[in-house]
């Protein structure tokens, strides 16, 4: 298999809310564009099938389900297609406790592993240059590790996308800066648009993220989780902030809405 040979392969991380997928679309959609970038053909309607019936088999209410397709075998001759592999896993949230979302987390700074990690704005399996850096951070006792260029410019989180606040404007690395296109990046773009808050997609340095007054990043999994430290020191006041607070709540509220839509319209 090419995905164990070669680290061809994408994957998507669903999170379910009482049994139904938030943005599962948009969940398929990424995973296509990777797929078809990666030259591996394999129709994702049927993962996102696959995702829902497992879903209901394990009869798991919150469950963190991961749809990973590899390259499979070397390509036929005859049409240059492979087999590929797919795999579909469910098992419980393993969410942040409580207390990461009162308090927040800590976090260091990581140099971006050169030529590792996988392509840039793909969720790729070659994930061994971000898995380091979460290890890293793990070890140094914090919650996350941002990942930083040579050139000291912040990309995303190993495991997340990253938010900072400086002087009362929400700010998020571009895309173009190599930054996975998040289901929960757009869910809060979209959520300071329509409450008419101040944001930007900028690209930020590290000393921009030194003078933050609220630092937050997102994942499916997490949500929104503040960040209240970085390298030993405290971001703003140590707590999260009112604008982290304030999109948390709001993302929460979109999230059950979405979901109550579609059992609705089941």
């Amino acid at each position: 298999d090419q995905g164990l040979l070669a680290g061809i392969g994408a994957f998507e991380t669903l999170r379910a809310y009482g049994g139904r997928f938030f943005r599962l679309s948009a969940h398929l959609d990424r995973l296509a564009a990777t797929l078809r970038w990666l030259g591996i053909f394999t129709p994702v309607a049927a993962l996102g099938e696959a995702a829902s019936t497992l879903l209901g088999r394990q009869r798991i209410l919150e469950a963190r389900v991961r749809i990973t397709v590899t390259a499979g075998g070397e390509p036929r001759p005859t049409d240059g297609k492979g087999h590929p592999t797919v795999l579909v896993t469910a098992g419980p949230l393993n969410a942040p406790p409580p207390r990461a979302y009162l308090e927040g987390i800590a976090a260091i700074r990581c140099e971006l592993p050169h030529g590792l990690g996988g392509g840039a704005g793909h969720k790729v399996t070659s994930y061994l240059g971000w898995t380091l850096a979460r290890r890293a951070a793990l070890e140094a006792g914090a919650g996350e590790a941002l990942l930083v260029t040579g050139g000291g410019e912040l990309v995303e989180g190993a495991h997340s996308n990253l938010f900072v606040v400086v002087d009362g404007e929400v700010l998020t690395p571009p895309l173009s800066t190599g930054a996975l296109p998040g289901v929960t990046r757009a869910a809060i773009l979209g959520l300071l648009k329509s409450e008419g808050l101040p944001w930007g997609e900028r690209r930020i340095h590290w000393v921009d993220i030194e003078r933050a007054r609220e630092i937050f990043v997102t994942s499916s999994i997490v949500e929104v989780l503040p960040v209240t430290a970085l390298g030993g020191a405290r971001v703003g006041d140590g707590a999260p902030g009112g604008l982290t607070r304030r999109l948390a709540a709001a993302y929460r509220a979109l999230v059950t809405q979405e979901i109550e839509s579609s059992r609705a319209g089941a």
